[in-house]
């Protein structure tokens, strides 16, 4: 899928929309051998506006392969496949030419949605022509020319228009679509599903109901290639005859597959149906590009077109998907008796053999080959059998349907089969029909054979039971209970910012009970709220609770304070940063001396303004337990780490002292310390533990998304002192609801909307070293910059995967005004360009200068004018609106003086723009996004994304929200239970953390040391990602990381697993995803293991937690270990698995002290074949063809890798992986050595493509194609969803 990022699959699926299961019959195939194409003469129309989609297959690759020409003396368009597989468009104009290549290759066995949207009209040049590829703006080209403003093309002038021309197409089209007079979105014509990862057509109605303009036209082959079904009547004409097939973007055919053809190998042509034989020797062969396998019966043929009789050898049956594909491929000619699996085979006419592994089967007595003849093959999958047939006639009087006398019995059930097909001499022809070619590429007629489910088309008629190999059958034979892959996995970029932040997409509040209000404290105007109390309460038993959101760096902010400042007698809840240093919870009691009678003062740093926390100090000096006598709790969790002094028994706070002043949001009697962010819910329990209350009377774990939500404390007994405010008198913030215990209000805390149930977002303080310095205030919405360029780039706390936002950027009084606000992608933010005007894709904003009356629009770097001008003045602000799910994108701009608002058309270049009906809005592209805002030095300004009253001045666009946590939409994943995080930046650890050993505690896969606690590591596990704190190795500012995020929908840490002979302390699993965590203690006797998987693991990363020593992994020898953290190969010990396999309840292990010594804790990773992991083994080459390694899940369903991790095993070479977020487009080339701390790398020799069903090296690296036994682990999607879509072609 081209760039598809899991994230915008994410954004999809929160949008709640989705295509429906649409069937598209038929494409039209074109042969470039027959030179076949389309043509038709258009009428002039039209030069500058149009849009032409169409799905694609692609036959032939690396060949230049021409899908739409036009040509009109000395001007020419060109949509074409160039021979580097790159999409290309070329616009010449007789000098003025526009120049598109896609950075992408197209070389995958899936179809592309392809759609060149033109409209040479626009304003802002990359807009004038638009290239998609399956739903997604192509934003990286190795050619980047716009056309001129206003160039009119070849396209739509009064000549001669062909689809296919010299160099001709080798491919199928299916759903081509022209749209005269319009430049139309990917949205026209396609859609995702719910889960965003499957980029499906729009029915034939809806596309029907497009306006198609002069010379538009829909080929939707219903009847033939070349019937315009738009009802504009505008035909073409068929040349050589371009014929329609079965295969779909709605339904695969099964093919010969060209990633499985080495080097010198058979030639493939008609859309990869005919086999040629190679130029000389034998080769490996050729699979078919889908499985015979999901336990189903499975149909073919085959039609001997050519035959060199004196000396031909063929070879035709199924292949395992582990076969090595080497060049020479002596171990798997077609004659070799160890071939491992089951085929065929006959020299010139009468030498024919069937060979089931190294069995023989002399059958020369019962056929006889010629030219003309039909072979059939019928495999079962269950039973493993295959039939051969020819002419209709069953070898050994076989009956397929009845399952009596198999040619051949296959013995290895633990295989993955393929239809297979090769042979020797160039002069050979055959050609295959897997139900999509019936007439064997024109050489009979369509005898019209269907199979039982009524698909395909075969010559003779399919044994009973037995299927076409197509999506739509390997669909029916399967029963799919997941496909989108995003629930269970996802890799995420992040930046980091020094401080702690979401890693991953914020879920909306999923609990009943709602906090409206809260209090935002300036530091800048020293407010606070101030009581004495009049009567003392109980000074050795009270509990103070209190949800915060963290605001302006460098500020100590304080919770409650209380005492005689002046004598040092107080006590102080504070947030203390140090001076910007750090960001503990500190809570100190002092007596009249000044020394410490209680302390805790946290490891934990919270700097995260993005979200909410809960803390909880409860004082007990009466205790017996001296650790006991002083609690602090954090979002629920008992604060264990840190700095403590436990307060002696009967101690006094000074907090509930009668006559002593206390302080919320400052110390000192107001001179210091004031606080700068959010406090909400503030309540102070007089006997708070001789009632018995403790966290979990405030607050609760979500368990949809393990977040810690507030709960309903009105029902809580507050006596005496006691006091709750819950600060929603907006006219009195000070007021105690549940007694009269008032606080006053001094120099003005004001009310926000702001709160734990809401979070709205706000300028993000830890990201203002992006570029420059921009100091925040008032709760982070106050922002001014502090260098001469725009590079003092800050933007919001949330990010935007999906849905339709606002936000407000007004300006402060400064006369000539300089700055820019609008958004930043998520290609921006993680390349870290800091001017929202500095060119680098990714950045729309307005610009503003109150000195000269300016305001322009901010493209992608490219600057234009707005006319007319908007007369931008003090006080005024603009106006962003964002559609993430349709990628548009508005300035606006709020008069104060007459009171309008107006929305900027870019596309009209007017003032025009409505984002409630979707006019004018600029194109954008992108996975996520931010609101972001850039300032010079010494100017500055408020946002508001809902919570300031700027918003509330304008009229809303109907269907747009604030930007606050609850109106996000929700991406339906679960709760992280294992988590790998790296820096990409630098030679930093891998980072591993799992629920099972809990937040804070990781180990690194580079290295053998024991299990670390760092509580400013990981800190939550939440559903769709986790929470970082500040550490380096997580979190250093301005770098780069990626979390490789496993996900299950079992909540907690896990239950005993009593399976084996030793009982796991906890094993957390989830089946569908195919991963379980497990912790156990070793006994130092061979011994086995429960994991709970329901099926054998096929491999396994075992790691003593208490000391340093290597990990083990498993990889389906039981015999061999491999060492994780280590680049060397196998080691042969039989006291590490114990020499037995694991089952499906248990595995085993010996006394190796890796995995068992005696007393010593373990843990362990266990993964099994799911219906998104595949694990398995491939022979190398060490060529850059290297050989396409199939991707099966555990139902026999292809998947397409988003994540790939491959290991020689022999020689001494990094575990490397590739995924496709760091590369989101092919060639995949980005890697990182899970055994070496080192930075990213990239490089021609680790080239990977990650195909649909597969992957294969493109790099001659040992590392990742040797010429030897390789071990693979790929997660993926499969290429058929629960519903039957399929996916599209990466």
């Amino acid at each position: 899928m081209f760039q598809n990022n899991l994230l915008m699959g994410a954004a999809a699926a929160a949008s709640g929309g989705g295509a429906s299961v649409v069937s598209v019959g038929n494409s039209a195939l074109f042969d470039s051998a027959n030179s076949e194409s389309l043509s038709r003469t258009f009428d002039a129309s039209n030069r500058r506006t149009w849009t032409f989609s169409t799905w694609l297959y692609r036959g032939l690759q690396g060949t230049n392969q021409n899908i739409l020409l036009a040509v009109s003396g000395g001007l020419y368009t060109e949509i074409r496949i160039q021979d580097d597989d790159k999409f290309r468009v070329y616009l010449n104009n007789g000098g003025s030419a526009g120049d598109l290549k896609s950075s992408a290759l197209l070389r995958d066995i899936g179809w592309y949605h392809l759609i060149i949207a033109l409209d040479t009209t626009q304003a802002v040049a990359s807009n004038r022509c638009i290239m998609y590829i399956n739903g997604e703006r192509v934003t990286s080209f190795t050619t980047e020319n716009y056309p001129t403003l206003n160039l009119e093309v070849a396209v739509n002038t009064a000549t001669s228009h062909s689809i296919s021309a010299s160099p001709y197409l080798n491919a199928y089209l299916a759903e081509t679509v022209f749209i005269d007079g319009l430049q139309l979105a990917p949205t026209s014509f396609g859609a995702y599903d719910t889960s965003g990862l499957y980029w499906t057509p729009l029915s034939s109605t809806t596309i029907k109901a497009l306006t198609f303009g002069t010379n538009g036209f829909y080929l939707d082959n219903t009847t033939n290639a070349q019937t315009d079904a738009s009802g504009e009547g505008n035909n073409w004409t068929n040349n050589n005859t371009v014929v329609t097939t079965t295969n779909s973007p709605t339904n695969s055919a099964a093919l010969l597959n060209p990633l499985s053809k080495v080097s010198g190998g058979n030639v493939l042509s008609v859309g990869n149906t005919r086999l040629t034989g190679p130029i000389s020797g034998f080769n490996s062969g050729i699979m078919a590009t889908l499985p015979c396998d999901s336990g189903g019966k499975w149909y073919w043929e085959i039609r001997i077109n050519a035959l060199y009789t004196t000396n031909a050898y063929h070879a035709y049956g199924v292949s395992p998907s582990d076969l090595p594909r080497n060049a020479d491929a002596a171990a798997t000619s077609p004659g070799n008796t160890n071939y491992q699996g089951g085929k065929i085979w006959f020299q010139g006419t009468t030498d024919i053999e069937a060979n089931a592994l190294a069995q023989d089967d002399d059958i020369t007595s019962a056929l006889t080959v010629s030219a003309g003849d039909i072979l059939q093959i019928a495999f079962d999958d269950a039973t493993q059998k295959l039939w051969y047939g020819l002419n209709n006639t069953w070898y050994n009087s076989g009956n397929p349907a009845t399952g009596a006398n198999p040619s051949s019995t296959l013995t290895a059930t633990d295989k993955t089969w393929y239809p297979w097909f090769g042979m020797y001499q160039p002069q050979d022809i055959t050609d295959i029909n897997m139900g999509s070619n019936p007439t064997f590429n024109g050489a009979v007629t369509a005898q019209n054979n269907a199979d039982g489910n009524g698909e395909g088309n075969f010559y003779y008629a399919p044994p009973s039971g037995f299927l076409t190999i197509n999506t739509n059958n390997i669909a029916s034979e399967t029963t799919r209970t997941a496909s989108d892959t995003n629930k269970y996995f996802q890799t995420v970029l992040y930046e980091g910012n020094g401080a702690g932040q979401r890693v991953g997409a914020f879920q909306p509040f999923t609990d009943t009970y709602t906090i409206a209000k809260s209090a935002l404290f300036n530091s800048d105007n020293s407010e606070y709220f101030n009581r004495t109390f009049g009567s003392g309460g109980d000074t050795t038993d009270w509990g103070y609770s209190i949800w915060y959101k963290y605001g302006k760096e460098t500020t100590d902010d304080y919770f409650l304070s209380a005492g005689v400042h002046a004598s040092t007698t107080f006590t102080r809840f504070m947030f203390d940063t140090g001076g910007g240093s750090k960001a503990s919870i500190d809570f100190t009691t002092f007596n009249s001396g000044g020394s410490v009678t209680g302390k805790i003062v946290t490891t934990q740093e919270l700097e995260d303004s993005s979200v909410w926390n809960h803390l909880l100090i409860t004082w007990d000096s009466d205790n017996s337990t001296a650790g006991d006598r002083m609690r602090m709790y954090i979002n629920g969790n008992r604060v264990t780490v840190g700095t403590f002094t436990n307060p002696s028994s009967g101690e006094a706070s000074r907090i509930n002292v009668a006559s002593a002043a206390h302080m919320i949001g400052c110390y000192n009697a107001g001179a210091s310390g004031f606080a700068d962010g959010y406090m909400a819910d503030v309540a102070f329990i007089n006997g708070f533990n001789a009632a018995g209350y403790g966290p979990a009377n405030f607050g609760q774990t979500d368990t949809s998304t393990n977040k810690w939500v507030p709960k309903d404390i009105s029902g809580l007994t507050y006596g005496d002192t006691s006091f709750r405010l819950d600060f929603s008198n907006g006219s009195d913030l000070g007021e105690d609801q549940e007694n009269s215990n008032d606080w006053t209000n001094v120099n003005t805390v004001t009310q926000s909307g702001d709160s734990p149930t809401t979070n709205f977002a706000v300028l993000d303080a830890a990201q203002t070293t992006w570029g420059g310095a921009v100091t925040t205030s008032a709760g982070n919405l106050t922002a001014v910059g502090t260098t001469t360029t725009l590079s003092n780039n800050i933007t919001s706390t949330l990010t935007m995967y999906s849905g339709k936002y606002v936000y407000a950027f007004k300006p402060d009084s400064v006369l000539n005004l300089e700055g820019q606000a609008g958004i930043v992608n998520d290609a921006c933010y993680i390349a870290r360009s800091n001017n929202l005007q500095s060119g680098v894709v990714g950045t729309w904003s307005a610009e503003f200068s109150g000195a000269v009356d300016q305001f322009a629009f901010n493209e992608n770097g490219t600057r234009q004018s707005i006319t007319p001008n908007s007369n931008y003045e003090v006080g005024d602000y603009i106006i962003v609106a964002l559609d993430v799910d349709n990628l548009l994108v508005w300035v606006g701009h709020y008069d104060v003086s007459t009171d309008t608002t107006k929305w900027y058309n870019t596309v009209a270049g007017n003032w025009t723009g409505n984002p409630a009906t979707g006019t004018g809005g600029s194109i954008i592209s992108g996975n996520w996004f931010k609101f972001s805002v850039a300032l010079y030095t010494g100017r500055g300004g408020v946002a508001d994304f809902g919570q300031n009253s700027l918003l509330s001045n304008i009229d809303i666009p109907t269907g747009f929200n604030y930007l606050t946590q609850d109106n996000i939409a929700s991406s339906d994943q679960f709760i992280s239970a294992f988590s790998w995080i790296k820096n990409r930046d630098t030679s930093d650890n891998y980072m591993l953390f799992d629920r099972v050993r809990g937040v804070s505690k990781d180990l690194h896969s580079n290295d053998a040391a024991a299990e670390v606690t760092n509580v400013n590591t990981l800190q939550q596990f939440l559903a769709g990602g986790v929470q970082v704190g500040n550490d380096v190795e997580v979190n250093t500012a301005n770098e780069s990381y990626v979390l490789w995020n496993w996900m299950m929908e079992a909540t907690g840490t896990g239950s005993s697993n009593t399976d084996g002979t030793i009982n796991t302390t906890s094993t957390l699993v989830d089946t569908t995803l195919g991963l379980s965590v497990s912790k156990y203690t070793g006994t130092g006797s061979n011994a086995t293991i429960g994991h709970g998987l329901g099926v054998a693991p096929n491999m396994m990363l075992i790691k003593n937690l208490g000391t340093t020593d290597n990990w083990s992994v498993y990889y389906g020898d039981n015999t061999d270990y491999i060492v994780l953290n280590t680049a060397a190969g196998t080691v042969d010990d039989a006291t590490m698995w114990n020499d037995t396999s694991p089952t499906s309840s248990v595995f085993s292990i010996g006394s190796n002290h890796q995995v068992n010594a005696s007393s010593e804790t373990y843990i362990a990773y266990c993964f099994a074949n799911s219906q998104f992991i595949s694990v398995g083994t491939f022979t190398g080459n060490e060529n850059v063809n290297g050989p396409f390694v199939p991707t099966v899940n555990s139902l026999g369903i292809p998947i397409q890798p988003s994540f790939v991790l491959v290991k020689n095993s022999v020689q001494s070479r990094s575990w490397i992986v590739w995924d496709k977020v760091r590369s989101p487009f092919n060639v995949s080339q980005n890697i990182l050595e899970w055994d070496y701390a080192q930075a990213e790398q990239t490089g021609s020799t680790y080239y990977l493509d990650i195909d649909t069903g597969g992957f294969k090296p493109r790099g001659t690296h040992e590392m990742l194609n040797g010429a030897e036994t390789m071990i693979y682990l790929a997660i993926g999607t499969p290429i058929i969803d629960t519903d039957g879509r399929i996916i599209a072609g990466r």
